[in-house]
């Protein structure tokens, strides 16, 4: 079966690495496994940023250590933007440590792959990804119910859908955190909302609607709500 960035010409690429070898390798891969589209290249993730403000990419492939703005700052930026957070980003690393695997995961990345690696393996982690993206597991599948839910004014229904989530998954996803208060709110539970957003934002700070929707309660709330408690979440 053919790959499925083949099937799609228009299937874009941005390829972020801080060494200009490294990145005309990576485009040279990409294209060896029939990515007939053009691949941007970006020298650090502050220029992938910036890219990312004019096109949106179907995959990134990014490094993770580089100047001015690392490849999990990239990442966290990508998924606190409405505009990116479903952009699919397989993490280039040489390291192994627990934090970065840890913080990775944390901050939702598609996939990684630990240098030095060879185009097999550039290709089965492509392939699971576009392949999770178009073929969402059961979590995703839940988190998009909900999503449906709560857009169509049934927030205890979207709140039943999330709390089917693993712990895990909603105690240390910004994105279900974000949408967890939403249904608070909407269920006139502004307290226990804003301390759901505030989780979001400690998990990453670049979340541009959770940000948006504790600074919108807090300012609408009087008194101001307390956000020393964690938030029930279990």
């Amino acid at each position: 079966m053919a790959p499925p960035w083949t099937s799609s010409p228009r299937c874009r690429f941005l390829v972020v690495d801080d060494i200009p070898a490294i990145r005309r390798l990576l485009t040279q891969m990409l294209q060896q496994l029939g990515v007939a589209s053009p691949i941007r290249q970006a020298a650090d993730g502050l220029e992938a940023w910036e890219l990312l403000q004019e096109h949106l990419y179907d995959v990134v492939v990014c490094d993770i250590n580089m100047p001015r703005m690392t490849g999990l700052e990239l990442l966290k930026r990508l998924r606190g933007h409405p505009r990116h957070e479903n952009t699919p980003f397989l993490l280039i690393t040489g390291e192994v440590a627990e934090d970065i695997v840890a913080a990775a995961v944390e901050n939702e990345v598609d996939g990684y792959l630990l240098k030095p690696f060879r185009l097999p393996a550039l290709q089965r982690q492509l392939a699971a990804i576009l392949k999770g993206r178009h073929s969402p597991g059961p979590g995703e599948r839940l988190l998009q119910e909900a999503r449906r839910c709560l857009a169509a004014g049934f927030p205890d229904q979207a709140l039943d859908l999330i709390h089917q989530l693993p712990p895990r998954v909603r105690k240390k996803s910004a994105q279900v955190l974000n949408l967890l208060g939403e249904c608070l709110q909407a269920h006139d539970s502004p307290q226990e909302a804003a301390r759901c957003f505030q989780e979001a934002l400690k998990i990453n700070p670049y979340h541009q609607r959770a940000a948006c929707n504790l600074a919108a309660l807090l300012s609408a709330s009087s008194p101001t709500p307390s956000l020393s408690a964690t938030p029930d979440i279990s």
